[in-house]
């Protein structure tokens, strides 16, 4: 559902495919924000029987027939009621539903466990005797309902006020509460059978990994799901869903009778990815669902979708290239059904499509722990994001990673041409997330997670426009064991600090192995990295190369925003007689944006505000020991970068009172972008070698020209700075 536009997609029928007499409990394994909470939500509103929270009773009576008519609105003009009326009339409200979310377990000790654990079948139980309010009950069933009342006020009472290290005591209780509420149901209203629903049922399994005691609480998670699935006589039908495909047998209380629809299949009797569809066709929103949500989304906008309101086809076009390519079960070509109703939501707030498109996958709850998978395997995740970021920039490569039976890629593997097939692991997570995983590991975790998915040959590929800006991302981490802006990094803070202090013996094959990976990335690197990040790799680039020789260490310094701040400054030392005083160098970087209708000159003009920006806002207000001055402004993005340079030296007090200073509305960054700053000085001022004079006292002098091409690396800066230190 989306916040303003009110748009929802039809999935009532997955209540026929679910509802199969003998049919094994099912587990299905998706990513997060994939549907599976909203259709959990729709088998229980269509088989659970008719309740107070249906309608509110009248004089302490409940109207039944009035609950099931007030349910059965929910459900007009439904596939299900249109298309299945007879499947429609035999199951509607007649099963007692319980129904279990798991979300809020908590893994920091055995006691927390055991107690939040108990707490999410207390809500379960809680809920179950508010809908019974009203109801009119036999002798039995009052009894068994007083019951559970007991238990759910003992432990509202006295036992959530109970020490954690307490709660080992009482790892039983969890237990016993379900039993009383499957008891009390099952008398109240006179059926045989019950369903059960779990939300999330891989969170415990996943909060425990790696704990001390995981193994008491695995064995206790897992009796439960033994009492509630394994040879239930009174079991319906039962359906787990969650992200991870877990194991949850090999225990005597293990559960092993579990119909499991993974979103990437294990076996060796069919290609990966291609389990039945009955279930998981029912997860993600196929193209006539898109279609669909934008008609709903454009008529609650009174036909006017978006600033400029595009056409459902451009709309359409541009959601399938930031969030389809999902592979769900047979189904290629499904949509991340929590971005594309986002990215809806932000066009009927008026936005363009490019302004629409963003990343809504921080939101999944995934991120920080692939972020901290990321730091421990840096060298396989940073392999299989250069490979499968070119690839997907360029469809007409082969893949490298074939899903299938072989060797495994290794953990330490980096840079490897050839094709690799990976055979998916029998669980998703593993064991340990804090040691370094093997390549089979990382793969079945990404697919499991939605970070890849499959293409019809079984081979992996990142899904979409939306994700393929998070492997940028995770690109980065992988090279600065870090994320993206958030501190000084350890790859970034080594190089630098090496060149603090002059040490250029080993800092180029370190360079060389960050450059490597930024050269297989995208183009559009900039737009996702950090630009802290971003910044420094050009500066190396440009800073590197340079006849160091024995001048001394090299200083560099950042500020940011106000008079007398700057993007980088560069303080070259000093050098005997020849340059008694240090070399300043003055970067400023700006961001190309805007759309492909720019013209040629557009990155040199947000080059030229740049270098007008250093005079600006005088960011030369403290350089009063520097023998040279050189302001560099950059800009950077859409695969260009366009650089202006100005050489200023120390003016004379003649050369003060002579040259003027250039007029505030004759700035160099209006012309047309044609003249270079050494000509437009010239032409402002005179014809000979000198410029103009800045209210510090330092007047233009004469360098290399510049330059603007769509590639990122370039010796012309290096040309340029290697000038100004050999000439000065």
């Amino acid at each position: 559902m989306a916040r303003n536009t009110g748009i929802i997609v039809d999935k009532t029928l997955i209540c026929k495919a679910f509802v199969k007499p003998g049919r094994a409990p099912v587990c299905v394994c998706l990513p997060r924000r994939f549907g599976k909470t909203f259709n959990l939500s729709i088998i229980e509103e269509f088989l659970n029987v008719v309740n107070s929270s249906d309608a509110q009773p009248v004089d302490g009576q409940l109207d039944e027939q009035a609950c099931r008519r007030a349910r059965e609105r929910l459900f007009e003009g439904t596939l299900l009621k249109e298309r299945e009326p007879e499947f429609f009339s035999q199951y509607f409200c007649k099963y007692p539903v319980i129904r279990l979310g798991l979300k809020d377990v908590d893994g920091n000790s055995l006691g927390s466990f055991y107690k939040s654990f108990t707490n999410c079948l207390y809500v379960t139980a809680t809920e179950w005797i508010k809908k019974t309010r009203g109801h009119q009950m036999q002798e039995i069933a009052a009894q068994l309902h007083s019951e559970l009342l007991i238990l759910v006020k003992e432990y509202s009472t006295n036992l959530r006020r109970i020490p954690l290290n307490q709660w080992t005591d009482y790892s039983h209780f969890a237990s016993a509460m379900l039993t009383a509420l499957v008891d009390f149901l099952l008398v109240r209203y006179s059926s045989d059978k019950y369903i059960v629903l779990l939300d999330e049922y891989d969170t415990p399994l996943a909060k425990i990994r790696g704990k001390d005691w995981e193994e008491q609480a695995r064995e206790t998670y897992l009796s439960l799901l033994n009492k509630i699935f394994k040879n239930n006589k009174h079991l319906e039908a039962g359906l787990m869903v969650g992200v991870h495909n877990i194991n949850l047998g090999g225990m005597s209380s293990g559960v092993n009778n579990i119909e499991t629809f993974p979103l990437a299949a294990d076996t060796d009797s069919e290609p990966v990815g291609c389990q039945p569809d009955d279930i998981s066709e029912y997860f993600g929103y196929a193209d006539e669902d898109i279609r669909l949500l934008i008609h709903q989304a454009r008529v609650s906008c009174r036909g006017r979708l978006g600033r400029g309101n595009p056409s459902d086809d451009d709309i359409f076009h541009k959601m399938a290239e930031w969030y389809k390519g999902y592979r769900i079960g047979r189904t290629p070509g499904k949509f991340n059904p929590l971005a594309t109703v986002r990215f809806l939501d932000e066009l009927s707030r008026g936005l363009t499509l490019d302004e629409a498109a963003k990343s809504f996958w921080d939101d999944t709850g995934d991120s920080r722990i692939i972020t901290a998978i990321t730091r421990k395997n840096r060298g396989t995740i940073g392999d299989l994001a250069s490979r499968l970021t070119r690839e997907y920039d360029d469809p007409s490569l082969p893949a490298s990673i074939v899903v299938s039976n072989g060797s495994q890629l290794s953990a330490a593997a980096t840079g490897i041409q050839a094709v690799h097939r990976i055979r998916l692991c029998k669980g998703s997570l593993p064991d340990d997330l804090n040691t370094l995983l093997s390549g089979d590991q990382l793969v079945t975790l990404f697919l499991y997670t939605g970070y890849l998915t499959l293409r019809q040959s079984s081979a992996l590929k990142i899904p979409n426009g939306e994700l393929r800006r998070t492997w940028d991302d995770m690109l980065l981490i992988a090279i600065f064991d870090n994320d993206s802006g958030i501190a000084w990094t350890n790859e970034r803070k080594s190089m630098l600090d090496r060149l603090y202090v002059g040490d250029m013996r080993d800092i180029y094959q370190q360079f060389n192995h960050v450059l490597q990976h930024f050269s297989n990335a995208s183009r559009t690197m900039y737009e996702v990295a950090s630009a802290d990040i971003f910044h420094t790799f050009i500066l190396l680039k440009m800073v590197l190369p340079l006849p160091h020789g024995e001048m001394g260490p090299i200083s560099i310094n950042e500020r940011h925003s106000s008079d007398g701040c700057f993007g980088w400054r560069v303080v070259f030392p000093s050098c005997g007689l020849h340059r008694p005083k240090p070399l300043c160098v003055t970067f400023e970087f700006k961001r190309i944006s805007g759309g492909s209708n720019q013209t040629s000159n557009h990155p040199l003009r947000i080059a030229h505000e740049a270098l007008e920006q250093i005079v600006g806002k005088r960011y030369a207000v403290d350089i009063n020991h520097a023998h040279r001055r050189l302001d560099v402004g950059v800009a950077i993005g859409m695969g260009t970068v366009a650089i202006r340079q100005r050489m200023w030296r120390p003016a004379s007090e003649e050369e003060r009172r002579a040259r003027a200073q250039p007029s505030q509305n004759v700035r160099y960054a209006d012309t047309d972008g044609g003249t270079t700053v050494e000509e437009w000085d010239q032409q402002h001022i005179g014809s000979d070698n000198a410029g103009w004079v800045d209210e510090h006292g330092w007047i233009t002098e004469r360098i290399s020209d510049e330059f603007c091409d769509d590639v990122i690396i370039t010796r012309h800066v290096h040309n340029s700075l290697s000038l100004f230190l050999s000439s000065i």
